[in-house]
């Protein structure tokens, strides 16, 4: 195990907690939207900052935490399908497909602008934030046990 690459995954954890926060606060704001109705000014900058800090742990996670981690495990990074089915094999996500459609519904918050369509995707942020929580739990948990971050 490099102690350079463990650093690295354990500057890693430090933003992923502050990351994991910021969505916390931007979600509990997200609930109080409803989305049936119309959105306000002020629920597009609720949706905006959830998306984004959605967005961004999603990315963390993918492309930070679990490419670390298989770099200190020395494993081939290879593809992001290959990322993923190790991170389940190792009990960090709960489920590859789960990732798979976090990972499309990142890509749609960058390129949706129809209002309507928003809408769906604040849906189903909503539903997936808490799959985000979980695995951070699960990647904190995988980090102590096996490497004492």
């Amino acid at each position: 195990m490099s102690i350079k690459n463990l650093q690295i995954l354990k500057n890693d954890l430090k933003n992923l907690k502050k990351m994991t926060e910021s969505l916390l606060s931007a979600y509990d704001l997200g609930k109080k939207i409803n989305p049936d109705k119309n959105f306000t000014d002020n629920d597009y900058l609720i949706f905006d900052s959830l998306t984004s800090r959605f967005s961004r742990l999603s990315d963390i996670i993918v492309q930070k935490i679990i490419r670390t981690i298989d770099i200190i495990n020395i494993e081939d990074t290879g593809t992001m399908r290959d990322r993923l089915n190790r991170a389940e094999k190792n009990g960090l996500i709960s489920s590859v497909d789960e990732f798979v459609e976090i990972r499309k519904l990142r890509n749609d918050i960058t390129h949706e602008y129809i209002p309507e369509e928003m809408k769906n995707i604040y849906k189903q942020v909503m539903k997936n934030v808490e799959v985000l929580f979980d695995t951070v739990i699960r990647i904190n948990h995988y980090c102590k046990e096996k490497y004492n971050l």
